[in-house]
């Protein structure tokens, strides 16, 4: 996007169109915010992606762009990123800053029914609270396939997570994107 965020009012008829055509969009970061900082030890990847996934999903909630076209699905790379580890601290941010308040007129969480998340947390606990955040309907099998910090066994991945029925894994797994992306079961 150059130097555009999501946000940006420019890419409002493209979301126009994405709501109309009932198509979800996936959001995977390339060039990553801080990059400077994060040149060693291959930052950019372990923070960078998952930093720029979570600035993705507050430019849609914070510039409007959910409110305005509230058909839009998201789908977050990087299970979410740190989103949904701050969205108490979107929602505080929300009741006591104005800047916040500004272009959206309903608290974060409310946004929350427009994101999807893939599963790549590389951690079982993680995984589970994502579930319990984003709901079982939410929640989507991914791999990153075939880069090196992608999960290379997903289906063993999900299987892992404790509490899940096999109803859940198979929702997980297939059902979730079938319904998402409105396939043939």
């Amino acid at each position: 996007m150059g130097k555009r965020e999501l946000g940006d009012e420019v890419f409002w008829p493209i979301y126009k169109v994405l709501e109309d055509l009932d198509v979800p969009v996936f959001i995977h970061p390339h060039h990553v915010a801080g990059l400077d900082r994060l040149q060693d030890f291959y930052l950019s990847n372990l923070i960078g992606n998952p930093l720029d996934t979570t600035i993705a999903a507050a430019q849609l909630i914070f510039s409007g762009v959910l409110e305005k076209y509230p058909g839009l699905k998201i789908i977050l790379a990087h299970g979410g990123g740190q989103f949904p580890f701050i969205m108490g601290r979107l929602e505080h941010g929300y009741q006591v800053r104005p800047e916040c308040e500004e272009k959206v007129h309903q608290p974060p969480r409310l946004f929350l029914k427009n994101f999807y998340f893939d599963t790549i947390t590389h951690n079982s606990d993680a995984l589970r609270y994502l579930i319990a955040f984003a709901g079982i309907d939410h929640v989507l099998l991914g791999s990153d396939y075939p880069y090196d910090m992608g999960n290379h066994q997903p289906v063993e991945t999900v299987s892992r997570v404790a509490d899940l029925t096999e109803e859940d894994r198979r929702k997980i797994m297939r059902d979730n994107a079938v319904a998402l992306f409105k396939l043939k079961g």
